[in-house]
């Protein structure tokens, strides 16, 4: 009984409590540009949407696809070399190296890790459909930028398992992607 009035007490007489926040801008970046994927360096192209969720959380979502046939070896022993990374969708949070900006060119250095997408071709089966795959990737980004135009170098590794028809196995691929993009924030 005692414990309740004095509570009641410490309510009625208690002070005004104010908090404050600093508020973030959204900075929401479209990036897109060009990339090299597997280790033949099969060229494509990469879009995407990234935006911060606290000052050292983002999140990006994106996808890629190969212009050219990318084509595994198909001789090799290894049943995971005859697989071709071909296109990926991608979630991606990421952690970003705290610093502050500037007025001029600011710079963002974001490590990351997420699920993807994948779809692959595997060599060693004549005419055989892009097989689709759920994968991990991780990776980092580089982002130069001034004002709200710049430009995102990044690299990423594509990890999945799927079905070799030809060895009748299951195989671990790893495939990595590299990237140069232009990007805009607003």
């Amino acid at each position: 009984m005692f414990r309740s009035l004095m509570l009641l007490v410490a309510l009625l007489w208690s002070g005004v409590a104010s908090a404050r926040r600093v508020p973030l801008d959204t900075q929401i970046r479209a990036h897109g540009g060009l990339s090299l994927t597997n280790s033949t360096f099969s060229p494509g192209v990469t879009v995407g949407l990234d935006t911060r969720l606290t000052r050292m959380l983002y999140m990006d979502v994106g996808g890629f696809t190969t212009l050219a046939e990318a084509v595994g070896d198909a001789e090799s022993i290894e049943a995971a070399d005859s697989f071709a990374l071909r296109h990926a969708i991608y979630v991606t949070p990421g952690l970003r190296v705290p610093h502050r900006y500037g007025d001029g060119l600011n710079w963002d250095l974001i490590g990351r890790a997420g699920f993807a997408a994948i779809w692959a071709h595997d060599a060693k089966v004549e005419r055989a459909p892009l097989v689709t795959d759920p994968g991990f990737t991780s990776g980092a980004d580089l982002v130069l930028r001034w004002k709200k135009v710049g430009m995102r170098v990044g690299g990423k590794a594509f990890l999945w398992r799927s079905y070799a028809t030809a060895d009748r196995e299951d195989v671990t691929v790893l495939r990595p992607q590299t990237s140069v993009e232009f990007l805009y924030q607003w």
